[in-house]
């Protein structure tokens, strides 16, 4: 927000950061040629980014918080004994962002931890 302000004033910034000769950003990182992308700049990221749905949960345990809520109302009518354990399927990214095997301290941690986020909605009085 700082730099768009900025900007906004009419700051152009230093106009040789990616072309001065030897040490400007092209030469020192890409052997002097320009950037190129793959789209034009505009509406892509807005149109395809990943939005949170209903669950406080971090994008790949997404699934299994919704699965949890829709398995409480089988589960809330049975005693906790009679559950012994709870398997997960689950892709490597998921896997690798989402499971905890330390204590949780904070809600930061809660989001990203499957174990917490499959056991609140299954257990939950409601």
């Amino acid at each position: 927000m700082r730099l768009a302000l900025i900007a906004k004033t009419g700051e152009m910034g230093y106009p040789s950061v990616l072309t001065a000769k030897t040490w400007g950003f092209y030469d020192v990182l890409f052997k002097g040629k320009e950037f190129k992308f793959q789209r034009k700049f505009g509406s892509y990221v807005m149109e395809n980014v990943l939005f949170k749905i209903s669950f406080p949960a971090e994008f790949h345990a997404q699934t299994a918080a919704e699965c949890a809520m829709q398995l409480h109302p089988l589960v809330k009518i049975r005693a906790s004994d009679d559950i012994k354990n709870i398997r997960f399927a689950r892709t490597r990214p998921r896997s690798a962002s989402s499971t905890r095997r330390d204590r949780s301290t904070n809600p930061a941690d809660r989001d990203h931890c499957i174990q917490y986020m499959v056991a609140v909605p299954l257990s939950s009085a409601g």
